[in-house]
């Protein structure tokens, strides 16, 4: 059985759910809200998407500009976090609610 695009979006949505250290004895999980408030030039969004394929290790059988994050402004004052895994892109506000 292969598994797909909406196999791996699962398992991103499910990681973007999972507090950092979220599973006892394991570093797994993570904070993307730490994003926020920190210029793009900060080099969080790499350590984000390395911290993202160290948990998730199949992640890295992907082609290297497979996995992205960004921002994206929706109002004046509010921004909203987008993980990209291949073609298929991850509001981070979805998982929240």
């Amino acid at each position: 059985m292969a598994i797909g695009s909406d196999d791996i979006a699962g398992m991103v949505r499910h990681w973007l759910g999972t507090p950092p250290n979220g599973y006892l004895g394991s570093g797994r999980g993570c904070d993307p809200l730490s994003l926020l408030h920190q210029p793009s030039t900060s080099g969080l969004g790499d350590a984000f998407i390395e911290k993202m394929l160290t948990d998730i290790p199949i992640l890295r059988q992907l082609p290297r500009n497979a996995v992205n994050v960004y921002f994206e402004q929706v109002t004046k004052d509010r921004k909203r976090l987008l993980i990209e895994v291949g073609d298929v892109t991850i509001p981070y506000d979805e998982i929240q609610t």
